[in-house]
């Protein structure tokens, strides 16, 4: 009888060995209903958010019929030091430059109320030079700081193209308990100034808008079948295909719909594990301690002049003191996208689609799960050598290379009452592969039009006019000139 017992204690321990033995050396994870219920790498078990989906979306098709919270701010008003020219008008304030310091307009509000949730600030901007955030742009950074019970704050910078009225949005998350925003804007003038009179920048149409349901994060669920996680996003059919290495995920997410109608959506693919004090890397050199907020390094951008806001580097990491979470795009395909970690959402790569018609995307990337704590480098490695024909090993770039093209930069128009003012423009834009298109005025006003060779040239219809107004006279000249406008 003792002879089977010891037998069976011998084999409830070599039982219990095998179960600690067969615990995954790797990385380990459990999916159902579209949430992740698990995930472990070796011997760490990762905690996981309150609401662990894999998939989120939002959609922006009525975003501007939202309403707004502007009621109650006080104008534009001038703040700080610099020497630049400030005039307000009816709409908002024009800015020209007459050196190189700072200016500081604010747009202020006592208080707003009760707030709190997602919001879409907007403005619109133009400029003579036609770039901002570049070289020889202005610049403009925007300040949104916000109080009550909950004081905080973003700042952001923007960069795009604005040779005529262009508008700009970004989102901000507010906190509930605050009752006041101040949103401030840093002007810059441009290094240089090659235009009679002095470069200038205009806002207006300032707005701060609060978003309805559609435009709020929502999770998508998920259901599990033989070609991958099946789901549905407003009527468009979604399929994410994961697969699984020693110490990574691969995930191919694919959205496709027919007769479509127009919809401007971000979609996110979340790694939902809690951050609360892990540390967030902007790049190689510079981290930060995740505690409250959104953390993230993107460039924003003019929506109508170019790019949505997209991350700096295709990579991104959060560690510990031992492990790297990190996470890489697929470049074989242009996107738009950007990396975003909060203490309690996890680590998002947020991508920005338009949908319209009949449409296919397909988006890809790799989640890492590493042995290190200096992740950035380490992602960064690692995508070096998976995919090196993504790299060029070309260190000093020329300045013909610089790409001014991909901000909608081909040509400047510009005026100058001397030749020899001209000659020095064009040297300075021809390295850039820019082309200035000139026009040399020996006198300050356009006869025909009495206009500033400071301000914009004519447009279609004052042309029209003044080949009206000479063709009705009667010299030949007239009739010349209209056969021409006709032509």
């Amino acid at each position: 009888m003792s002879r089977r017992i010891t037998l069976l204690i011998m084999l409830l321990l070599l039982l219990s060995i095998t179960e600690i033995r067969s615990k995954p050396e790797g990385l380990s994870y459990r999916i159902e209903e579209g949430m992740f219920r698990e995930v472990s790498y070796k011997d760490v078990d990762f905690p996981l958010v309150d609401e662990p989906y894999i998939l989120w979306m939002r959609d922006f098709e009525d975003v501007f019929s939202f309403d707004e919270v502007l009621e109650g701010f006080d104008g534009w008003s001038k703040y700080g030091g610099g020497n630049m020219r400030v005039e307000k008008t009816e709409y908002g304030v024009n800015i020209t430059a007459l050196d190189y310091s700072y200016r500081y307009l604010i747009l202020s509000s006592p208080k707003i109320g009760e707030v709190g949730g997602t919001y879409l600030l907007t403005v619109e901007l133009a400029t003579s030079v036609g770039i901002i955030g570049l070289n020889d742009g202005f610049r403009v950074i925007v300040n949104v700081s916000f109080g009550g019970e909950v004081n905080g704050g973003e700042s952001f910078e923007i960069n795009g193209t604005s040779v005529d009225w262009t508008r700009f949005s970004y989102l901000l998350e507010i906190p509930p308990a605050v009752d006041w925003v101040r949103i401030l804007f840093q002007i810059r003038s441009p290094p240089r100034s090659y235009f009679s009179g002095g470069d200038w920048i205009a806002l207006r149409d300032l707005r701060l808008i609060s978003l309805s349901e559609e435009a709020i994060w929502r999770p998508l669920a998920l259901r599990e079948t033989s070609e991958g996680f099946k789901g549905n996003i407003g009527g468009l059919d979604t399929t994410l295909i994961l697969s699984k290495g020693d110490d990574y995920i691969d995930y191919t997410l694919i959205l496709e719909g027919e007769g479509a109608q127009p919809k401007a959506l971000e979609l996110a693919v979340a790694m939902p594990i809690q951050l609360e004090n892990w540390t967030w890397w902007d790049d190689f050199y510079h981290r930060r301690e995740i505690t409250e907020g959104r953390y993230s390094r993107i460039q924003n951008s003019l929506i109508s002049g170019g790019y949505l806001p997209i991350s700096t580097y295709p990579i991104s990491a959060v560690t510990t003191d031992r492990t790297t979470v990190g996470w890489s795009i697929d470049l074989e395909h242009p996107v738009v996208y950007r990396f975003e970690a909060t203490a309690t959402d996890g680590l998002r790569c947020i991508y920005s689609l338009g949908v319209v018609g009949n449409f296919r995307y397909v988006l890809s990337g790799r989640i890492y799960f590493l042995d290190t704590k200096n992740g950035f480098r380490k992602v960064f490695e690692r995508l070096y050598m998976e995919h090196s024909n993504w790299f060029t090993t070309e260190r000093v770039m020329q300045k013909s290379e610089w790409e001014y093209s991909k901000f909608g930069v081909h040509a400047v128009q510009a005026s100058f009452q001397y030749p020899e003012t001209s000659k020095i423009a064009s040297q300075v834009w021809k390295p850039y592969n820019v082309h200035i298109a000139q026009y040399i005025l020996p006198w300050e006003f356009e006869p025909e039009t009495n206009r500033s060779i400071n301000e914009a040239p004519p447009d279609y219809w004052e042309i029209w006019e003044i080949t009206e107004r000479e063709a009705e006279k009667e010299d030949k000249g007239g009739r010349w000139l209209m056969a021409r406008g006709v032509l």
